[in-house]
């Protein structure tokens, strides 16, 4: 990342002292007003948002938004500003730890303990709502059990990246593509695109609920798809089948919290607040100055708003010091989405409408390492007979089939459309064409393009070049156009560049009637999953099926 600063260097008036965090699209430091002498935490944003026009616009008023809440369980924001082509925002500097780390140390918590971490976070939400500010990226990372005056063993709640937080009713998915959110905790509403207001915080607390009484995330999933599936259509998970120990009152707090409909949820964060302090056995306890005993390392520090990690575009990240700070993040996963936003392949994560295409359980599918015992004898799974098989999750594929015909060039052509019982979001036609050499995939691809009337999808027109999630280099590029029958279309490649896990692939997929933005939501939440072996399948069976199939 050539637009970060070095450590020990000046940045608008600040003395940069050590690296906390950082991920592709921002860096947090910690640093020192060179006139207050205050120690704050600095985070820098990515030049590449700044080109955007509507994000800056939004950057100042959100900005100004989040400064004035006044809340004891959130870090006041302090200033915010742009300095060259960089937006950076200054906050209150906090040792400590976080939920998520405690978690990870202890495990289970009690539910008195589990109400002072809810209540102060559920309080501070409710303050932040009244100002109409969603935050849409509640979760443990983000919940900031801070040291304070006289409590050596005991910490304060904050709810940390207000600075990130949007307007109430602003679309999970922002003209500029940014969606600010983790799947693990990410309302059905805010999957698909809708509309946000408070409730959809209100589900996000509540899958942090049930994790801080059972120490697992309320849906865990294998592959991105599932996890989406499971927050659209299952129901809430019960605790007391993990906790038997704990009053049946706490599955209905959490049921009626994590509903589907937001109009079956608590009507806004105070309402849950009260309920959580009655149910988890905290009556009358403050939600303002909640303690919490966490048993902390003392050189263990974390800060407000420390960068939501985002898949890098660098792997090398900028010099660190020895300093206290700590990288409050974990290592990007697939349970974050990256789509393309320019020409200088700008991040962000998108999880989004249309992302369930059909339901289906990725153990069943053939190439898994899985055998069958029958009465004393192994059956091995059947070998693959398509690169479909291997290299696409079942959810998205079931109701493909095999075309006897592939596209010129292709050694496969795959068919898919929706099957019985399929969500709207699959499009009408879905069209995958595996290819054993990346030039009659150039070909395919720009033929394919050149028959389209350019369109705007995502936010951004003609074509770009996507990237991939988890190691953050190019995955191929995508262009977005109307047909002859005026039909909307998303040609996309997949590129293999010398990857032996990947295959050289086209997509193609037609809507008509469905809305550019929708329908691109739905190609950026799967693009990233095909054409290479997925993680189901053994990786001897998905590279020798390559071998056999696409290098014959």
């Amino acid at each position: 990342m050539s637009w970060v600063p070095r450590i020990g260097s000046e940045f608008a008036g600040y003395r940069l002292e050590s690296l906390i965090g950082h991920g592709g699209m921002s860096i947090v430091y910690r640093a020192e007003h060179l006139s207050l002498g205050r120690t704050v935490a600095l985070k820098l944003l990515a030049p590449q948002l700044s080109e955007d026009q509507g994000f800056r616009d939004r950057f100042t008023q959100e900005s100004r938004l989040a400064a004035s809440l006044d809340h004891p369980n959130i870090i006041p924001i302090y200033e915010a500003g742009e300095e060259g082509e960089v937006f950076w925002i200054a906050m209150r500097y906090v040792a400590g730890s976080d939920a998520k780390n405690l978690l990870k140390r202890e495990g289970p918590l009690d539910p008195e303990r589990v109400a002072d971490i809810i209540v102060p976070v559920a309080s501070a939400l409710g303050a932040a709502h009244g100002k109409g500010l969603v935050h849409r990226d509640v979760k443990p990372a983000n919940i900031l059990l801070a040291s304070g005056e006289g409590m050596e063993d005991e910490s304060h709640v904050y709810l940390s990246d207000f600075g990130v937080a949007k307007h109430t009713a602003s679309r999970a998915l922002t003209k500029t593509g940014i969606f600010v959110g983790t799947a693990e905790y990410a309302s059905p509403e805010q999957i698909e695109g809708k509309p946000l207001d408070g409730r959809a915080d209100v589900y996000s607390l509540g899958c942090v609920l049930y994790e801080c009484l059972t120490g697992a995330p309320a849906y865990d999933r294998d592959s991105e798809v599932a996890l989406m599936y499971a927050h659209l259509l299952e129901p809430p998970p019960s605790v007391t089948a993990t906790r038997p120990d704990l009053p049946a009152e706490i599955d209905e707090l959490i049921a009626k919290a994590m509903a589907k409909s937001r109009d079956d949820r608590f009507a806004t964060a105070r309402e849950f607040a009260t309920e959580a302090r009655s149910v988890l056995g905290r009556g009358g306890h403050a939600a303002t100055s909640a303690a919490v005993h966490t048993a902390r390392p003392p050189s263990q520090e974390t800060v407000l708003a420390a960068p939501t990690q985002h898949p890098s575009l660098d792997a090398t990240p900028p010099p660190a010091s020895n300093g206290a700070g700590r990288d409050s993040g974990s290592p990007p996963d697939w349970r974050r989405w990256a789509i393309v936003l320019g020409g200088a392949a700008v991040i962000a994560l998108a999880a989004i409408p249309g992302i369930i295409l059909l339901a289906g359980d990725e153990d069943t599918a053939a190439g898994t390492q899985t055998t069958t015992q029958t009465a004393g004898t192994t059956t091995e799974p059947a070998a693959p007979t398509s690169l479909l098989e291997v290299l696409t999750p079942t959810q998205i594929t079931r109701g493909c089939t095999k075309s006897a015909n592939p596209v010129p060039g292709a050694v496969e052509t795959d068919t898919c459309t929706p099957t019985e019982g399929a969500p709207t979001s699959h499009p009408n036609e879905f069209e995958l064409s595996f290819f054993g050499d990346a030039l009659p995939l150039e070909e395919s691809y720009k033929q394919e393009k050149d028959a389209l009337d350019e369109q705007t999808c995502g936010g951004i027109a003609g074509e770009r070049v996507w990237i991939h999630l988890a190691t953050g280099k190019r995955g191929g590029r995508r262009f977005c156009g109307v047909d002859s029958g005026g039909r909307f279309v998303i040609v996309w490649t997949h590129e293999k560049l010398d990857a032996p896990d990947h295959v050289d692939m086209l997509g193609i997929a037609r809507e008509p009637g469905r809305s550019p933005t929708t329908f691109t939501s739905w190609w950026a939440a799967v693009n990233d999953n095909i054409g290479k072996c997925r993680p189901k399948v053994a990786e001897e069976t998905c590279l020798q099926t390559i071998e056999t199939i696409a290098n014959r």
